[in-house]
């Protein structure tokens, strides 16, 4: 633990008790143990209370701000909630059916733990610790999400993302720069050109409103184009080669924003050796968005630079 908080810059709950800090800690890693989020709310001796989530990738995109009494104490009644129903959790063993005892069982979950420094004394806390009999009830479940849906309220730029689960828009929020609130809405309008961006010919006609009238787009050396041709250049593209668009930043002002990422293709094919593999191919990519009349941020440019060759996917 003193090693995956020093990674990220933070203090061990030892240390904070030693200043006479109060402390409410989270912190989520994946199913595959890969660290997804640190978040402090704090109380110094002298009463100041903040928030601090940490950019658990390393590039610096802590948020750092103050936080009211309000959201304070809801931390610290979230931490107290978990106590209580860790010493009494609710019994919710399912009446058997059949002569068969139905369970609960969590594949791929995540792992939590949680640090409290309250009054002095540390407490150390971690998902599955204390679960009903049939494990369909853990008070940190209740106290993890209570701690992250305060954290995105608290930052308005977090709180205006359009995303699904507060660890989502969390790690959303770390890619904002700039004025954060018109990247916040800039990010709201890209989203559906994320992911696995293949669509049907007859859904394409759903993105034009997000392009610019003179939006332009180049794509790996070849011939630029724009306007109304546009929107089919981009669905083609995207159809390929299975792409998948991922987004590293984007920085916003009052009128326009850039966005910067990074899309990766994917072919699967027989390899020199007969077997089959998956290669992969990347680029860089940049967009510009403006603000047009209507207040309405659309994709006035897109540029796709060249793909890395491609490379065979590692097997575990």
């Amino acid at each position: 633990m003193t090693c995956v908080l020093a990674a990220v810059g933070a203090t061990t709950a030892e240390n904070r008790a030693r200043d006479r800090q109060d402390l409410v800690r989270l912190l989520d890693w994946d199913a595959w143990g890969r660290l997804l989020l640190v978040i402090d709310f704090t109380r110094d001796r002298l009463g100041e209370k903040r928030l601090h989530i940490a950019d658990v990738y390393g590039d610096g995109h802590d948020i750092v701000l103050p936080v009211d009494a309000m959201t304070w104490h809801a931390a610290v009644a979230a931490a107290q909630r978990y106590r209580d129903e860790a010493a009494h959790p609710p019994h919710r063993v399912p009446s058997p059916e059949n002569g068969i005892q139905r369970v609960c069982v969590t594949a791929d979950g995540m792992t939590e733990i949680a640090e409290t420094v309250l009054r002095g004394h540390v407490l150390r806390m971690r998902g599955g610790d204390h679960t009903t009999s049939d494990g369909c009830f853990d008070p940190m479940d209740g106290m993890a999400l209570t701690l992250r849906t305060l954290a995105v309220q608290a930052v308005p730029p977090c709180a205006k993302l359009d995303l699904s689960g507060a660890i989502r828009q969390i790690q959303r929020c770390m890619a904002l720069s700039g004025d954060k609130m018109v990247a916040a809405d800039v990010s709201n309008r890209l989203e559906p050109f994320l992911g696995q961006a293949c669509y049907r010919a007859d859904q394409t006609a759903t993105f034009a409103p997000l392009f610019a009238p003179d939006a332009t787009m180049a794509i790996d050396g070849r011939p630029p184009v724009s306007g109304s041709s546009v929107v089919k250049a981009w669905a083609g593209f995207v159809c390929e080669r299975q792409d998948h668009f991922s987004l590293s930043g984007i920085d916003a002002a009052a009128d326009e924003a850039t966005v910067h990422g990074s899309v990766m293709t994917t072919r699967i094919d027989n390899t020199a050796a007969g077997r089959r593999g998956i290669f992969h191919a990347f680029a860089d990519y940049s967009q510009h968005w403006t603000r047009g009349p209507d207040g309405q941020f659309r994709l006035a440019a897109w540029i796709v630079g060249a793909f890395s060759p491609e490379t065979e996917e590692k097997s575990e």
